[in-house]
């Protein structure tokens, strides 16, 4: 039997990008805790090897728990899909009160130009925080998200 191989598998531009910062972070930061919110990407042996170099999850659903153990010293990674702006409020209080943590923002720049598509509530945080921001739920009910084919409208 023939095995084929696409001519080119492998991990998207945001992904590879993500995946190799998370892992020369790991190299460069001896004794400091790392983070990423949620999995960084959806491949399981990926995040896998990441544990195994001693880089954490913290689970969005348990945000204020995680963030009360975590080490003042800590870098939190956002996954390559982002997250909900509700988490990064959260994440940045935690680095104001831990100037010696940082947060890593991982975000693919494509997803990222989503989270651009603003609400009027998207807008009210915009002016208030500086922070371009657009949950899924959100542009999946401005129709921006083609349910049917899973993927986003063009």
């Amino acid at each position: 039997m023939e095995i084929k191989t696409a001519k080119y598998a492998g991990f998207c531009f945001g992904v590879k990008r993500a995946v190799d910062t998370v892992f020369d972070l790991v190299g460069q930061k001896t004794g400091a805790h790392i983070y990423t919110i949620g999995s960084l990407i959806h491949n399981p042996n990926t995040n896998e090897k990441l544990a195994e170099n001693g880089v954490g999850i913290i689970r969005e659903e348990h945000i204020d728990e995680d963030l009360a153990k975590a080490d003042p010293y800590s870098t939190f990674v956002v996954r390559t899909h982002g997250v909900p702006v509700s988490v990064l409020q959260k994440l940045r209080a935690f680095t104001e009160k831990n100037p010696r943590s940082s947060i890593l923002d991982m975000t693919c720049p494509f997803v990222a130009k989503i989270y651009k598509i603003m609400l009027p509530k998207d807008y009210i945080n915009y002016i208030l925080t500086g922070v371009h921001a657009c949950d899924y739920s959100d542009a999946s009910g401005m129709l921006l998200l083609d349910v049917e084919h899973k993927c986003w409208s063009k």
